[in-house]
């Protein structure tokens, strides 16, 4: 009995103290805001000192907004943090608005919400979004995000929030489970001035509401039992203004005065719950003297869980007072004998141990090493926590006796081993050696593979000969050896190690299992210019052996890209059939234009070469690899030099391949487009008229005729383009049905044929004669019609002709003189069917009127041969 009085009543020392040096202040300070530094800035910058209102206007608002979200911001400490500030001090309503938004919205990320809120708690000038984490925090009710806030609400939460909270708790026209969130809300707050509205929600009609308001009440004062009590407490502070803290410290003496229960443990207990409930309002130095101190396990086990949540970013110095706080952890371990508290302290101080580096003196190192020592005693908890605090102190002092702990285990107990192999290799000793001669006779799987893991995440040579000898020995277990492959593509990557690039080829790419292969191909992407003729031949000999699995044959097709852009075309062309491999080959190439790796002309070069095979499946790839390239946007890649050039070749192959009405969309692109100096413009018409030919319809070829004709008859046409330009257009005339023009047109070449290439210079002679014999073919026919221009069919006969009946009757007149002059009536009958006009010789006209009746009849069938050129209306 006397040790339990004793331990009450020093457990009654320390919660007097408690609430002498901490609640207190509390009590006094609600309204205060933050002390620490940085936070007195944030407020001056909110109040209106420097720094406030500094993003004015809409466009810097919304990339705020944008960049919330950005990897890179949440990875840069305070960034985060500074860019909600900075949103939440704006006077643009859309910053108000986008911040409303992210904090209702479930979809968005974490941490950026919980970082809103943090800031709204915080930052008197956003009470209007209190509303709005409220009903978040409804929302989350019981999840992690809802219950993070509750450093946030003791340490800064005033008067103004407080409330704010109150009002939306008690507006009745809002849902129940609204206003019970703001009530409970209220309660985290630990504030004084809640007590009174939520001795006001204690009485409300609604249970939910009523027992979310006792549960807050009780969370403020712990030692309140019922309603009565809690209207006692609030008159009490009213009536008699006392603080909280003075409220407290009475019912304390209270408790004191009363008589020892029968049961001295009750009594001991309740002592310990009314220090547990003042623990978050203690300040750090009274939880490293006072709790951890204390004689009572139970407290000095709740300081350390207190010191594992503790607020540090609160501190004046962050980094010392979690120092100070490891110091005085590692004392405290060091008399502690309860091992569930040693459990608590351990588990402490692993996250604090970045602190301590360096800083951990012999004595206090040799308590843990005993700890993590099976013959020291300690349950397995506390030694596998000893071994966790051992690593996370990277002192190479323990070593040794982690290695032996490690050796004396032998096969038990993996768990534990994997633990000392952690601690191990975070001492910073290399272990290369000792692992390296431990991992192939090891005989748990796991362990095996955690040792493999360790020596590849540090990879060194020393450790190449057992990843050989595993990859060698086909290890049974599959996920042990695609972290050896992993390791040696690290060795190969990083040092060049050839042993590990043999390995990799030898070994990687003929096992078993597929994503091993796969990732020994990827990995032999690495390789240096001086090393690669090796690795190519066996990535080449992946590609192309059919039996194997298509996602090995990627992987090996991505290496060689990497390793041979140059020469991959040729390496890859026997098996760029293969969808997958050309799907890798033609997003390669399209990437490397995005980024600058590659030129057009490179693309150009590749599209050629494969197109020259001659090949009809190459010559397709040929086409989708410049249709990829245009899908992909000119402005990702065309200059002013490569202007059109990937979109004429595409147009070309697309003709080429009989697609000309592809090829007529993609060339009529480029004539629209404006135009800039240096287009080869001509050249570009001049394909449109030859995709227009070869589409083959009356229109088009009617299109065509046209393109072409306005383009022979352009004075700026360059020379070389004219006779192609010819060319194409006796071929159209040609193929109109046109021979007469087309043997004109053909004729007009003349000596520039001699700058036609081969194949268009054999197109010309065959062109030529064969409109040479439609003409003559057809001049016959026409004449035939002459000699029976009188017959009805006959001259319908001529009529369909048209021009191409009037160019030889108008040679006939120009030929035939007035000496015979039946003939001259039959060909002047001809010429009036077509030109629709009489054309008669009077019986006694004179040799002067016959030939100004053939002159009319030549203007007719010559305006007859004009209204029916390309582009005129027949």
């Amino acid at each position: 009995m006397t040790r339990h009085r004793t331990s009450v009543a020093l457990a009654l020392l320390v919660l007097a103290t408690v609430f002498a040096t901490g609640l207190a202040p509390r009590a006094r300070a609600q309204d205060v805001p933050p002390a620490n530094d940085d936070d007195a800035a944030e407020h001056a910058a909110r109040d209106g000192g420097p720094g406030a209102g500094d993003i004015e206007d809409r466009e810097r608002v919304e990339t705020l907004v944008r960049t919330l979200n950005n990897p890179s911001v949440l990875r840069i400490p305070g960034e985060l943090r500074d860019r909600i500030d900075r949103l939440l001090s704006s006077r643009d309503p859309f910053a108000r608005r986008e911040l409303r938004r992210l904090v209702r919205d479930t979809g968005a990320r974490t941490i950026v919400v919980e970082r809103i809120i943090t800031s709204v708690l915080v930052d008197r000038a956003a009470i209007d979004l209190v509303e709005d984490v409220v009903e978040r925090l409804r929302i989350e009710q019981g999840s992690s995000l809802a219950r993070s806030f509750d450093e946030v609400l003791l340490h800064y939460a005033d008067t103004a929030l407080v409330t704010r909270l109150a009002e939306l708790a008690s507006d009745t026209t809002r849902a129940v489970d609204f206003r019970a969130t703001a009530a409970v809300t209220l309660g985290r707050t630990g504030h004084a001035a809640a007590l009174s509205p939520l001795l006001r929600l204690w009485g409300a009609p609604q249970a939910e509401l009523r027992l979310a308001a006792s549960r807050a009440f009780v969370h403020i004062v712990p030692f309140v039992t019922t309603r009565a009590e809690a209207q006692q407490i609030v008159a009490d502070m009213r009536e008699h203004r006392l603080p909280l803290a003075e409220v407290l410290r009475r019912r304390l003496r209270a408790v004191a005065a009363q008589p020892v229960p029968g049961n001295a443990a009750d009594f001991e207990r309740a002592y310990v719950e009314l220090a547990r409930a003042a623990l978050p309002h203690v300040p750090l130095a009274d939880v490293l003297r006072l709790y951890l101190g204390s004689p009572v396990a139970g407290l000095r086990a709740a300081a350390a869980r207190r010191l594992r949540e503790f607020p540090w970013d609160g501190e004046r110095d962050a980094t010392q007072s979690r120092r100070a706080a490891g110091k005085a952890l590692l004392r405290a371990l060091r008399r502690e004998e309860t091992a569930g508290v040693e459990g608590e302290m351990l588990d402490t101080l692993v996250p604090l141990a970045p602190a301590l580096r360096e800083n951990v003196v012999d004595a206090e190192l040799a308590a843990l090493v005993t700890r993590a020592r099976a013959s020291g005693g300690a349950p397995r908890p506390v030694r596998s926590a000893a071994i966790r605090l051992l690593g996370a102190l990277h002192d190479p002092r323990p070593v040794g006796a982690l290695q032996d702990e490690f050796d004396a285990l032998r096969d038990t107990d993996p768990e534990l081993r994997i633990e000392l192999l952690s601690a191990l290799v975070a001492s910073g000793v290399d272990m290369t050696g000792w692992l390296a001669r431990r991992v192939l006779d090891e005989p748990d799987v796991r362990v095996a593979r955690d040792m493999v893991v360790k020596l590849g995440q540090a990879p060194r040579p020393a450790a190449v000969g057992v990843f050989v000898q595993i990859l060698k020995d086909r290890h049974p277990d599959t996920r042990l050896r695609s972290y050896v492959v992993q390791a040696l593509v690290s060795l190969w990557a990083g040092s060049g190690v050839v042993r590990a690039r043999d390995a990799l080829i030898d070994y990687g790419l003929t096992d078993p299992h597929v994503a091993i292969r796969e990732v020994s191909a990827s990995g032999l992407g690495n390789s240096r210019p001086g090393e690669q003729p090796p690795v190519l031949a066996a990535l080449e000999a992946v590609v192309l052996r059919p039996t194997e699995h298509v996602k090995v044959r990627v992987a090996a097709a991505r290496a060689i890209l990497d390793l041979d852009d140059s020469g991959a075309l040729e390496r890859l062309r026997p098996m760029l059939t293969v969808g997958a491999i050309w799907d890798v080959y033609r997003n390669r190439r399209t990437e490397d234009l995005r980024s600058s790796h590659a030129t057009v002309e490179d693309v150009l070069r590749d599209a050629d070469a494969l197109w020259e095979t001659g090949d009809p499946a190459l010559r397709e790839r040929a086409v989708q690899l410049l249709q990829a390239v245009v899908d992909a946007g000119s402005e990702l890649w065309e200059g002013q030099d490569g202007r059109g050039l990937v979109r004429e070749r595409l147009a070309t192959r697309l003709l080429a391949s009989g697609r000309p009405a592809d090829a007529c969309a993609i060339v009529e692109g480029l004539v629209a487009a404006a135009p800039r100096d240096g287009d080869p413009t001509y050249r570009w018409r001049l394909l449109l008229g030859r995709s227009l030919r070869a589409c083959g319809s009356g229109e088009n070829l009617a299109r065509a005729a046209a393109a072409l004709t306005e383009l022979r008859d352009d004075e700026a046409l360059p020379a070389p383009l004219r006779p192609s330009v010819l060319l194409e257009l006796g071929r159209t005339e040609l193929q109109r049905g046109d021979p007469t023009a087309a043997v004109a047109t053909l004729a007009a070449i003349g000596d520039a044929a001699a700058q036609l290439d081969a194949e268009d210079a054999s197109l010309l002679r065959e062109l030529r004669e064969e409109a040479a014999a439609r003409s003559e073919a057809e001049r016959l026919r026409v004449f035939a019609l002459v000699e029976r221009v009188g017959d009805a069919d006959a001259q319908e006969e001529l009529r369909a002709l048209g021009p191409r009946a009037a160019r030889p009757l108008r040679a006939a007149l120009a030929a035939e003189g007035t000496t015979d002059v039946a003939r001259l009536r039959q060909l002047l009958l001809a010429a009036a069917v077509l030109a629709r006009r009489t054309f008669e010789i009077p019986a006694d006209a004179t040799p002067e009127q016959v030939a100004e009746i053939v002159a009319a009849a030549r203007a007719g069938l010559t305006a007859e041969i004009d209204r029916a050129a390309p582009g005129s209306e027949r």
